[in-house]
């Protein structure tokens, strides 16, 4: 049971969470008769139901001269993170916020917490190895916003620079707080059975960036429990896919406080799939684009937060399309992040439903024996094989049949 209270309720049964335990282990002391949110009973989940209750962030403001408390000191606000199981049966998110008046107990958190009072800020995080929550941030330092970017190829880690770039920026919002991407494969003619594979692009870049490697993760799949249990310990606010390559169960959609966005390279609802710019470019339409929407469960067909169009002109290749399409989805992905932020644009606000925009086609993925073209068919014209070329430059490519013959020969003498 929640309460502020120097000890833990009388009514509070064995397993229960309260929350002057958890001030106590996050440094914090309990202000009497100052509660603001009370949840009788609510237990702490054990290990197969999703961890325990984490105190994760801060929230300070002034104390007002009737609690009783001297002037010149600050509050705060314990923030919880109670896992599914639990937050389910008080009918909240799955990331609830239960809170609890707090003052803070050292003179260096006292010092930090008043310093954000007057600017009505978070102070980073409030936990310790107690708690097996994340680590606090300095104190007096705000909490970035955690965004996890998932990706695999070479357009993929394109986007992540762009998010690193960013995120270096002095008034940035957010940070890359980890990168999760599919498991290095042996690339190019030499395809060494020996040694480990290298590791995809985002995954490179990632290390080149200096993200720790606890912090780079490759599983096989994305349902895999000790994956999905590491995210939900890094308690991220957004997730960020871009061609990531695998699919995304439920227990993974759930984790993230603001949700996962995805950039898609058309103009959704259009080209829902996994060849978005091989098929529109082998449809030989005359403008496709990219999309940000958000990402549930069916393939690309989530609302959508952003679009930009880009008109084609016919002679455009798939490997040079796919390379810009990404870098204008990261752009208004970056464009989009505040309002994410900030909540004035959510899963539920400021998104466009997707049979608002028109009629949905698919993308499904190109095999290799598609890649034949057979000039010999009277009902494919040049337009046709042009198209495929474009589209299929690169992988799988494009090949055909010659048959050469000497003059005189007849059809089928030759070699």
């Amino acid at each position: 049971s929640a309460h502020t209270t120097g000890t833990p309720s009388k009514r509070a049964s064995r397993g229960t969470t309260s929350m002057s335990s958890v001030a106590a282990r996050v440094g914090w002391r309990a202000v009497p008769r100052l509660a603001t949110h009370t949840t009788a009973g609510l237990k702490r989940p054990g290990k197969a139901e999703g961890g325990r209750s984490c105190a994760t962030a801060a929230h300070v403001v002034p104390i007002p001269h009737a609690s009783g408390i001297a002037p010149g000191r600050a509050h705060a606000y314990v923030h919880v993170n109670v896992p599914a199981v639990a937050a389910a049966s008080l009918g909240h998110h799955h990331r609830c916020p239960l809170r609890c008046t707090a003052l803070a107990s050292t003179a260096p958190r006292r010092s930090a917490c008043a310093a954000a009072a007057a600017a009505g800020e978070e102070v980073g995080d409030a936990v310790d190895d107690v708690t097996g929550c994340p680590t606090p941030t300095i104190p007096g330092h705000l909490r970035k916003q955690r965004l996890v970017f998932l990706g695999t190829p070479d357009v993929a880690a394109a986007a992540l620079e762009a998010l690193f770039d960013a995120a270096a920026a002095p008034d940035a919002a957010f940070e890359v707080h980890a990168v999760v991407s599919q498991p290095g494969r042996p690339r190019g003619r030499g395809r060494s059975k020996t040694g480990p594979p290298p590791p995809s692009p985002v995954a490179a870049a990632a290390a080149a960036r200096g993200l720790p490697p606890a912090r780079v993760l490759c599983p096989s799949k994305a349902n895999e429990e000790d994956f999905l249990a590491e995210l939900r310990a890094m308690a991220p606010d957004l997730m960020v896919t871009a061609a990531y390559g695998n699919y995304l169960p439920r227990a993974f959609l759930d984790i993230p406080r603001l949700g996962t966005l995805n950039i898609h390279p058309s103009l959704l609802p259009s080209f829902r799939g996994a060849a978005p710019v091989q098929r529109a470019l082998e449809s030989g339409t005359v403008a496709t684009g990219v999309s940000v929407a958000y990402t549930v469960q069916a393939m690309d067909a989530g609302p959508v937060l952003r679009r930009a169009e880009r008109a084609l002109l016919g002679d455009e290749k798939h490997p040079e399309l796919l390379a810009e399409l990404f870098h204008l989805g990261a752009q208004l992905l970056l464009d989009a992040l505040p309002s994410v932020w900030a909540g004035t644009e959510s899963f539920t606000q400021g998104v466009t439903l997707q049979h608002e925009l028109g009629e949905v086609t698919h993308a499904p993925k190109v095999s290799p024996e598609e890649s034949r073209l057979n000039f010999a068919d009277p009902g494919v014209d040049a337009r046709t094989h042009h198209n495929k070329v474009r589209g299929f430059a690169g992988w799988p490519g494009t090949k055909a049949t010659f048959v050469v013959r000497k003059e005189g020969e007849e059809a089928g003498e030759g070699r």
